[in-house]
Order: C-alpha cells, then sequence, then structure tokens
C-alpha cells in the first residue's frame, strides 16, 4: 500500500504540473493574443518568442513550489488512507481522492479568477482585490453578472475542465499500482528507496532548483522585457499572497511607519507652513 502510495503521489503531483503549465498557456492565449495584452500592455515585443519561452520557465519555477505542497498535501491524505484502512478493512484512498477533487478545483478557481480580473484591472491580483470585501460587494456583484465579462462561459469552461482532470485522476492514478516480490524486512527496501527519491524530488520543487536551499525566485528570476509576460510569471498565489501581506502591512501600520516626524511637524511640512510665533507672559 506504501509503494503504490507514492507511485499515486508521483502521477498526481505530475497531474498538477500539466495543470499549471496549461494554466500559464490558457491565459497568454486569453489574454496575451486574444485581448492583445502581449502587444498593447507592454511596449517591448522584440523576439517575442524567447521571451515567451523565457517566461514559460519563470513561471514553471514558481509554479514547483505549489506542485510539491499539493504532492505533500495528497501524500499525507494517502498516510491516513493507509492508517484507517487497518480499521475498516478496506484497500482503497478515499481521502486522498478527494484532496485531489479539492486542488484541482481550487487551481482551476484560482487560475480562472485570475483571468477574469486581468480582464478587469489589466493586472494580476494586486491590493484593489480587498474591494471585493470592503467595497459596496452589491454593486461589484451586479456588475459581474451583467455579462460584459462572461462569466457563464468561465464557469462552463472550469467545469469541464475540472471533469477532464477528474477524469484523468482516475484513468491515470487511482489504477495505478506496483506489486514487488520482496517479502518480510526486504520489502521495506523499495517502499524506502521509492520515499528517499520522492521526498528528494519534492525537496527540489519545492526550493525551485536541484538544491536543498530555498533560494528567492524575486531575485534569482531573469524578467522577461515584455510588461504582460513580467506580470504573469509569479503565480496567481504569489499574487494573493502578495495581497494578503499588504493587507497585513496597512493593517498594521501606524503614522509612524510613513514619517519619522510628528504630525504637527509633517503638518507643516505638507502645507509649507511655519509656527505662529509663541506668545511670551507678561
Amino acid at each position: 500500500m506504501f509503494l503504490n502510495l507514492l507511485l499515486k503521489s508521483t502521477l498526481f503531483s505530475f497531474l498538477i504540473f500539466l495543470l499549471c503549465i496549461l494554466s500559464r498557456i490558457a491565459f497568454v492565449l486569453y489574454l496575451g493574443v486574444g485581448h492583445e495584452a502581449l502587444s498593447s500592455d507592454g511596449a517591448n515585443t522584440q523576439d517575442l518568442g524567447s521571451q515567451l519561452i523565457q517566461a514559460l520557465y519563470n513561471g514553471f519555477l514558481y509554479d514547483t513550489r505549489i506542485i510539491a505542497v499539493a504532492g505533500i498535501l495528497y501524500f499525507l491524505c494517502g498516510l491516513i488512507d493507509i492508517s484507517l484502512n487497518k480499521i475498516r478493512h478496506q484497500q482503497n484512498f478515499t481521502i486522498a481522492k478527494f484532496c485531489a477533487y479539492f486542488l484541482f478545483a481550487l487551481l482551476l478557481f484560482v487560475n480562472i479568477a485570475n483571468m477574469t480580473y486581468y480582464t478587469i484591472y489589466k493586472d494580476v491580483f494586486n491590493i484593489i482585490l480587498l474591494g471585493i470585501f470592503f467595497d459596496d460587494q452589491r454593486a461589484i456583484l451586479e456588475d459581474g453578472i451583467s455579462g460584459k465579462y462572461f462569466l457563464s462561459v468561465k464557469f462552463l469552461c472550469f467545469f469541464l475542465a475540472l471533469a477532464l482532470w477528474i477524469w484523468l485522476y482516475k484513468k491515470w492514478v487511482i489504477p495505478a499500482s506496483i506489486k514487488t516480490k520482496f517479502k518480510g524486512f526486504y520489502a521495506l527496501l523499495p517502499n524506502l528507496a521509492c520515499f528517499c527519491v520522492f521526498a528528494l524530488g519534492i525537496t527540489f520543487l519545492f526550493n525551485s532548483a536541484f538544491s536543498l536551499k530555498e533560494v528567492s525566485l524575486d531575485q534569482e528570476v531573469k524578467p522577461v522585457k515584455n510588461l504582460f509576460l513580467q506580470k504573469i510569471t509569479p503565480s496567481a498565489f504569489r499574487s494573493l499572497y502578495g495581497v494578503y501581506v499588504g493587507y497585513k502591512a496597512g493593517e498594521n501600520s501606524t503614522f509612524a511607519s510613513f514619517t519619522s516626524n510628528s504630525p504637527y511637524q509633517s503638518a507643516l511640512n505638507f502645507f509649507s507652513t511655519t509656527p505662529p510665533p509663541q506668545s511670551k507672559l507678561i
């Protein structure tokens, strides 16, 4: 069972990788080509083919961490299934299966929402997203269902893509199994070897490099010159994390976070005035 879980986790991680890379390609085709963002949203279109390849590679480096996290979650859910199978006397991976369905739906929803967001604001998820929670939600909802953003078509694409990935999961991952002839103590050897390979692969994916040390992609990745490709290089989850960091920074900010002067001195500097002379006591 453990060896089968490692195989299923590997195949599931590959499905997540496939979903991430195809989502990026769909983003470029829908907005970059369909909405002409490649030419209108960035002045530099020189050698666009090589820029596109570089942007997809850079995006893959960001997506590897998503693949690693998804693989770890699936593997942990599979371990829970293995533990429960000893109690319920079954041989299945029910919890891992529903974890896979949830992750497929989450990735598809976030990526399609990011496309819609770019259609409206000409940018990936940014601090404006907080308006959904703090602005007039009714007005936003009415604007969204008005039809000009084709939300019904996007929801249809979401359900069709989700059905496709669930079908691929049932076709490739669920039937996957490995049978070994090792018994007793020697049965641990292939389990241990495959686990080391899987853990090492997940570590490399999480670090976005063939290294045991995590690298900062914001500093290591060489950005392309096209503005549209620059914006979409980080994953949608990376953009959502940036929104959260900006929100927490604003929520915890004080007057001293913006200037070292006192409010009184700041007001004098802003209006270019001098303080009135202090009256002397007679």
